[in-house]
């Protein structure tokens, strides 16, 4: 009897953990999904300012100098894919 209660103990442990990480597991995917859809707003808007900066004979800013200039600090924050300063 002592066995069946200790597996009946660790099932439903077990069942209770899951159901609890399952809520942070839900928050942890929306927050790389937010984050991934940021990134992506960002990746447009370096890209668009570059062809702007292009189409006036200025030169290109990287994605450092462009994350510098709009917010105010370095951060090595993702580099867009294919960027050349990676």
């Amino acid at each position: 009897m002592n066995a069946v209660s200790r597996r009946l103990g660790v099932l439903v442990m077990s069942v209770l953990m899951v159901s609890s990480l399952s809520g942070c597991l839900a928050v942890g995917v929306g927050a790389l999904a937010y984050d991934a859809g940021k990134l992506k707003e960002e990746r447009t808007a370096f890209h668009a300012q570059n062809i702007e900066r292009e189409k006036a004979g200025l030169k290109p800013l990287t994605w450092e100098e462009w994350r510098l200039q709009r917010t105010g600090k370095d951060d090595a924050r993702s580099k867009p894919a294919g960027d050349p300063s990676q």
